[in-house]
């Protein structure tokens, strides 16, 4: 396998690379850019989740940036959990065709418990906050000051 690195910038279309991006620039001068097309609706999370699985929305599930609990009869937006998108993730078929592939998935949507070997987030979860119930920290999720979770499933010795 090839190491690969995953930039998805919203809005980031090959126009906008140039002297502005210089480091940028120069990972497509080594072709290091591929075109991608999107799904519509064109959301966060709906794209996301297309690209992780493959899937499209009807199949993974993930239609919109919330979701719709029937049972409250509320949306919730930008839940957070991977277990909300079905299907199996791009890396869970990569470290199956290869077991010592490694991933990790830094500030996606759907990223919370989610099985690649390094999950980062910007909002901790349940699992990291005994202490707080996993109430957030009081601080915008996201900012420079926000805790957030680390979380990894790496198994080597």
């Amino acid at each position: 396998m090839y190491r690969t690195v995953v930039l998805n910038v919203v809005g980031l279309t090959p126009r906008l690379l140039g002297d502005g991006t210089p480091n940028l620039a120069a990972l497509v001068r080594t072709g290091g850019m591929r075109k991608l097309e999107t799904i519509l609706p064109a959301v966060t999370c709906a794209v996301q989740s297309t690209f992780t699985t493959g899937m499209l929305p009807r199949d993974h599930g993930c239609v919109a940036n919330g979701w719709y609990f029937r049972d409250l009869s509320e949306i919730w937006l930008w839940r957070q959990s991977n277990r909300l998108v079905a299907g199996e993730k791009i890396w869970e078929a990569a470290a199956r065709r290869d077991p010592a592939f490694t991933c990790a998935t830094l500030f996606w949507w759907y990223n919370m418990y989610s099985s690649a070997a390094y999950a980062v987030t910007p909002r901790r979860s349940r699992s990291s906050t005994s202490g707080d119930r996993g109430r957030e920290s009081g601080r915008a999720a996201g900012s420079p000051t926000a805790r957030g979770t680390c979380t990894t499933h790496d198994d080597r010795p």
